[in-house]
């Protein structure tokens, strides 16, 4: 009983943080005014950040629950599209408030640029995309030899062998709370769970660059005087960079860095 009672409490407190933040937005949007608006996108930024860690914590019971994917691993294709939605609607928020702010007579007339939903588009796509091509993989028992080798490297990373669970070639955890940021950039089969993946680290530094450099093209806008009737455009060839990097992430991810187990050879 204090277990649910406690539960319950937990869950009632996320509630109300989650409608304080909400709250907070709508006043900081309402009572800002248009030199204040670059502080504002900050502001609005920072929040929908913190709602987004409320949601993951009251799931997950984790700070870090929005990134956790089923396999109770930080996900990187997470990280990018929590990233740009939090980005992209911020900024669009903050547009209409500042539109509001101005006595614009269409405040909610802001244009997102198709570019922009083109890069929505390859960041969903990538994330749904990930499981899909993993569940292949999960069919085919992995060589006993090799898998024992990598979970000798992760405990010597200072995992516990208890904590890892094999699904055929993939490597995931039995729990949440053994989800490491280093999730971010390692690989996920028997063969290469204990190294540093590549294709990993690449759409990371490209996401970086292009999320940073969008965030700064949106400060920018804000900094100008007049209403906002359009978000910043994304170059093409940013996209194309993009689409490059989540192509090679996803090709990474359908070869087979492990060696099955043999017919005859017992499964671990």
């Amino acid at each position: 009983m204090q277990a649910a009672a406690r539960l319950r409490i937990r869950a009632a407190l996320h509630v109300a943080a989650g409608l304080a933040i909400l709250g907070a937005i709508g006043y900081i949007g309402l009572n800002s005014g248009p030199a204040e608006r670059v502080r504002a996108w900050y502001l609005t930024l920072l929040l929908m950040i913190g709602f987004a860690l409320i949601v993951g914590h009251g799931i997950t019971g984790f700070w870090t629950g929005i990134l956790i994917d089923a396999r109770n691993k930080m996900s990187l294709s997470r990280l990018q599209l929590v990233a740009w939605s939090l980005v992209i609607l911020s900024a669009l928020l903050t547009a209409v408030f500042t539109n509001i702010a101005l006595g614009w007579e269409s405040p909610m007339a802001v244009t997102i640029p198709s570019e922009l939903w083109f890069l929505m588009g390859i960041s969903t796509a990538s994330m749904v995309a990930s499981p899909a091509v993993l569940g292949a993989k999960r069919e085919r028992p992995a060589s006993a030899k090799v898998l024992n080798r990598t979970l000798e490297v992760l405990e010597r990373q200072g995992y516990r062998r208890g904590a890892v669970d094999v699904e055929g070639l993939v490597l995931t955890y039995v729990s949440p709370e053994f989800s490491r940021w280093a999730d971010l950039f390692k690989g996920e089969e028997a063969g290469n769970a204990a190294a540093v993946d590549l294709g990993k680290l690449q759409m990371f530094f490209f996401t970086f660059v292009l999320v940073l450099g969008y965030g700064a093209a949106v400060a920018a806008l804000f900094g100008r005087e007049g209403p906002v009737t359009a978000l910043p455009a994304v170059e093409d060839g940013m996209n194309i960079l993009l689409g490059i990097s989540h192509t090679g992430y996803l090709a990474n991810k359908a070869i087979t860095h492990s060696r099955p187990a043999e017919p005859a050879e017992p499964q671990a």
